[in-house]
């Protein structure tokens, strides 16, 4: 395996055009797998999606030029899928399950292309929104976000000399691998990437996958970036997010069309776990605190575990009542770290790995 050299890369995005996104399968796992949902129950709902930054004081209109982000967004537009990436979405087995998507659904694929954008700057900011049908806008999400996030990168790196830039990337090369270093120490470790939205750069995420692969081995169980998963052999990680209960339930006229909707998307959790097979590997995104309330620690039981969102990542070690009195401790559920926990204290390490033994931990890496 040849091993990219970062610091040249970045070095000569100042001569030409570097495409940030090269492949429509440089998306999250996730993205495909509610698109096919999307597509079968919503194929003509026209919506629009937006991305606007809400961090005011990074004023990224300043940051990032406009000729460069539209000629990102114009060569993403450009894209389409190649025979070799459906030939393996096809044919690959995920979750243990083979023909995840079916063959309307990858043929369909194979003229997909993103739709048309519209660009503009408010007060310093860039503003983003894609109009059309919900089975074509959905699908910006995650280039968008790399695309905005990568200029504003190599704005950061644009200018430093070759060898200082070999030496940044030397730098957290080393800050990577040593926290890899503590991680091995972890028994029954299972960890995985969610980086894909918030990367530096797509060939730092595509490093930083190869290095922990190596490093972790088996405890590293695979990544949401589709492209990184076939092009390094490992499983592609992810099952839904927010945005399909939220646009399906804004959509909704009535109590009766939310209950429809319940009703589909039970269906979705049916297949997914048929997809692992019967073992339930869904995760509630809670605070660290843990369920509040009897009806809200129902919820939980229904699922493999939780990921937190935000607050102390031991408070949920401690008992919770609602949990206790229905014969469930936390640590017998997998615990999903959100993206950025890994490199925290040493004792939010020893923590975690008070429990891991009676149930097998989970992380997210940050590419």
């Amino acid at each position: 395996m040849a091993v990219t050299d970062i610091a040249s890369r970045t070095y000569n995005h100042g001569w030409r055009l570097d495409p940030i996104v090269r492949s429509l399968l440089d998306t999250d796992f996730y993205k495909l797998l509610m698109l096919q949902m999307i597509r079968e129950f919503y194929p003509e709902q026209q919506v629009t999606f937006s991305v606007i930054n809400r961090s005011k004081h990074v004023r990224l209109g300043e940051v990032i030029d406009e000729g460069e982000l539209r000629a990102q967004l114009d060569h993403a537009r450009s894209l389409r899928f190649a025979k070799k990436e459906l030939i393996w979405l096809a044919g690959n087995t995920f979750y243990g399950k083979t023909q995840m998507f079916s063959p309307d659904f990858i043929n369909w694929l194979a003229n997909f292309r993103l739709p048309e954008y519209e660009l503009h700057k408010v007060d310093g900011q860039y503003e983003l929104h894609f109009h059309g049908p919900w089975t074509h806008t959905t699908m910006w999400e995650i280039p968008a976000l790399a695309i905005m996030n990568e200029l504003r990168s190599r704005h950061s790196t644009k200018g430093q000399g070759r060898f200082v830039l070999d030496v940044l990337y030397a730098r957290a090369k080393a800050k990577l691998w040593s926290k890899v270093e503590r991680l091995r120490k972890l028994d029954g470790l299972r960890l995985s990437d969610f980086g894909t939205r918030r990367r530096h750069g797509f060939l730092w995420q595509r490093w930083c996958v190869e290095a922990v692969k190596e490093g972790l081995g088996s405890s590293f169980t695979g990544t949401s970036n589709v492209l990184l998963a076939m092009d390094n052999d490992l499983e592609a990680i992810g099952t839904n997010a927010h945005e399909l209960p939220m646009v399906a339930a804004a959509l909704a006229n009535d109590d009766t069309e939310l209950r429809r909707l319940g009703r589909r998307l039970d269906r979705l959790s049916s297949r997914q776990r048929a997809a692992d097979h019967g073992r339930r590997r869904h995760h509630q995104m809670v605070e660290a605190e843990g369920p509040r309330s009897p009806r809200e620690a129902l919820g939980v039981l229904r699922w493999h575990g939780c990921r937190f969102d935000r607050g102390d990542v031991q408070a949920f070690r401690r008992p919770r009542p609602h949990l206790v009195r229905l014969g469930h401790q936390p640590h017998q559920r997998f615990r999903r770290l959100r993206a950025g926990w890994i490199g925290r204290s040493r004792s939010d390490l020893a923590g975690l790995q008070g429990d891991v033994g009676r149930r097998k931990a989970r992380g997210q890496a940050v590419g």
